[in-house]
């Protein structure tokens, strides 16, 4: 009668001891599937850097955007890149303003402003001080909150303070975004 129980004690210490392996195994396999989905995020977060800098630097431009298109389900959202790059003698204090100015409905007609309230744009900050020939990269979220389908136009105007005025810098840039 003793030797039963103590063979119910192994196999239960067994069962245990094999329990405990298969749940570290299956922990250290979701820590590294989650690190390898961090490391592609940053790398399209360097990508977006690298093509930005392109623009801003390599190219010329003041102001550059990328992606200037993206296109979201209901609930989600995406990250665009927008660069300034302060070509002007001295130290300056640009601001950012981004809007949804228009949509236009699936089938190409013009529809109201109103709808654009379901697209959702956050940013920060809204103005940065930038050194002469420096840049800045802004990250811009872009979220669909339940917005009709077809395709919403966003604009993104740089301005820096010019005594009593503020100057537009660079040209306006546009973020097209398509709601699916």
């Amino acid at each position: 009668m003793r030797k039963k129980g103590f063979e119910v004690g192994i196999s239960f210490f067994v069962t245990l001891v094999i329990s405990l392996a298969v749940f570290i195994l299956s922990m250290s396999l979701a820590f590294n599937s989650f690190n390898k989905a961090n490391q592609f995020q940053r790398d399209i977060d360097q990508n977006s850097r690298r093509e930005i800098e392109n623009l801003i630097i390599n190219q010329g431009q003041k102001v550059a955007i990328y992606p200037s298109q993206a296109e979201l389900y209901s609930g989600k959202s995406e990250i665009i890149g927008l660069g300034i790059f302060n070509n002007l003698d001295n130290e300056k204090i640009f601001s950012l303003a981004v809007n949804c100015t228009k949509y236009i409905q699936p089938d190409g007609s013009a529809g109201g402003v109103g709808n654009c309230s379901r697209i959702q744009i956050l940013f920060t900050p809204k103005s940065v001080n930038i050194k002469a020939n420096d840049n800045f990269i802004y990250g811009i979220s872009v979220q669909n909150k339940a917005a009709a389908r077809g395709q919403y136009i966003v604009n993104a105007v740089v301005t820096y303070p010019d005594g009593a005025t503020a100057v537009q810098h660079g040209e306006i840039q546009k973020i097209y975004v398509i709601s699916k």
